[in-house]
């Protein structure tokens, strides 16, 4: 485009961009959150979605690739801005469990978030946090607490969490 007068402007457009999708009728994009790892349903067909990149819990809904109904950032809860890498997620009733990938102190968080409402209505409510569950698990595992010897399992060496999932029965 030219302009006899030589203005100029800037426009942002923003962009994403993935593989081809194996299933493109059924595959959705939500925007917003640039590596959903978790996800836990809200009634309807409503999701909220943690990111491994931060601590902003995203509402979408399910059935559309959409940009987040709600997003709730956690940091100023949290006290931190480090990316604690959210990998896994489970409820239990109204109360939803979020958790870091324990690959080392700073990302040794679960945090509690308590659910109000449900589908496009539901809300998060912050409710507590607990950082010491990678320094218990290494201990359990060098003492041997688990019954099977000492650092049987050899979790000093290095070790992540990339999911979580609650026992029905419990």
């Amino acid at each position: 485009v030219e302009d006899p007068d030589l203005n100029t402007g800037n426009y942002i457009i923003n962009l994403a961009v993935s593989n081809a999708a194996l299933d493109s009728v059924n595959t959705r994009f939500y925007y917003g959150s640039s590596d959903g790892s978790t996800a836990i349903t809200t009634g309807g067909d409503h999701l909220w979605v943690g990111d491994d990149e931060n601590q902003t819990l995203r509402l979408f809904q399910m059935n559309q690739s959409t940009t987040p109904l709600k997003a709730i950032d956690f940091n100023d809860d949290l006290g931190s801005t480090a990316e604690i890498d959210i990998e896994g997620s489970i409820r239990y009733g109204n109360e939803l469990y979020w958790m870091g990938s324990l690959a080392s102190a700073e990302r040794s968080v679960v945090f509690k978030a308590t659910e109000t409402g449900m589908g496009a209505e539901a809300d998060l409510l912050y409710g507590g946090v607990y950082r010491d569950l990678r320094s218990d698990l290494l201990a359990w595992d060098a003492n041997g607490d688990h019954g099977l010897g000492n650092a049987f399992f050899g979790l000093s060496l290095g070790f992540e969490v990339e999911g979580l999932a609650a026992d029905p029965n419990n």
